[in-house]
């Protein structure tokens, strides 16, 4: 697999938080961190892998995050172009806040519903 072919740790930090309609502050509050601590981990600033494991965990279960997954990267893999394209347009989406996803199912808001992923 292809280094590019992954999504980073810090952008699956901040797909689950808005997936979880959380804030930042919300994130460190929950997980007894500093605001600016977890502003770094979720925009790559700081690698999250680089700070202690209890640290990690307390972040991972606010955003109810599998640590085990999280740590072998169980999120950050593509299976194909056509795959890595399709996340590619939902992670904008969502981080644009123009989908909601749910378990299976990625649904346009009411804001923006011509831009339907395809």
């Amino acid at each position: 697999m292809k280094n590019n072919d992954k999504i980073n740790r810090h952008e699956i930090l901040k797909i689950f938080r808005k997936y979880r309609h959380l804030t930042q502050q919300q994130i460190a509050d929950n997980a007894k961190i500093n605001y600016r601590q977890y502003q770094k981990f979720e925009s790559g600033e700081r690698n999250i892998m680089n700070a202690s494991f209890e640290l990690v965990c307390r972040v991972l279960d606010v955003l109810d995050i599998g640590i085990k997954k999280f740590y072998k990267g169980g999120y950050a893999y593509l299976l194909d172009e056509n795959i890595k394209n399709d996340i590619n347009k939902i992670k904008e989406a969502i981080i644009k806040e123009e989908f909601v996803v749910t378990a299976s199912y990625v649904i346009p808001t009411k804001k923006n519903k011509k831009n339907k992923i395809k």
